[in-house]
């Protein structure tokens, strides 16, 4: 989806910066869309996410807690 949407913005305006936001599920679209528009050389001046759930904090706080239950090496 966000390939698709990198790929309109970039007819309809080539040239950067681009200021991007989504809300909710949205917000990772608009997130991956900043990431793919760096890599392509363009500026990215804003990416705003709105309520937007991040996998990595669930990742992170999941090891958190498994690092708590491993006891410490001798």
């Amino acid at each position: 989806m966000a390939t698709d949407y990198v790929a309109e913005i970039l007819r309809l305006q080539p040239e950067g910066p681009y200021y991007l936001g989504g809300y909710s599920g949205g917000g990772a679209i608009a997130y991956e869309m900043g990431c793919q528009l760096t890599a392509l050389g363009h500026e990215v001046a804003i990416v705003a996410m709105l309520d937007t759930f991040s996998p990595f904090i669930r990742r992170r706080t999941a090891a958190r807690r498994q690092e708590a239950r491993v006891p410490p090496a001798p």
